[in-house]
């Protein structure tokens, strides 16, 4: 019996799969099945000049993208881990406990 081959890609925000999406949609089209889990929606991110968005809205067109890119790309399917994007390393967004990094420091220096 043949396995079937898959793929997982693991990434904290949307677009961080850009790295090895040729790899992705070269798998996919060979019948690999591609699966990605996307931590966050990427609300905290940078808006780009020319993004029709606001910070109350950059989590929904972030994942829209990430919708349009995973279509694109061939992937079979796509989850969203619904884990708060932390922001950056000293800023109040990433000190939210809702934020991915906070359980897993919590894990590991046993603080809460």
């Amino acid at each position: 019996m043949a396995i079937k081959k898959s793929i997982l890609g693991v990434y904290a925000h949307p677009d961080d799969e850009q790295g090895v999406s040729g790899l992705m949609a070269k798998s996919a089209r060979n019948g690999v099945e591609v699966t990605l889990a996307i931590a966050t929606r990427g609300e905290v991110g940078e808006i780009a000049p020319g993004v029709d968005a606001t910070p109350a809205t950059l989590g929904k067109v972030r994942e829209q993208e990430m919708r349009c890119a995973a279509q694109k790309i061939g992937v079979h399917n796509l989850f969203f881990l619904d884990y708060r994007d932390s922001g950056m390393m000293g800023t109040p967004e990433n000190n939210d406990p809702r934020a991915l990094v906070i359980p897993i420091i919590s894990k590991f220096t046993k603080r809460p």
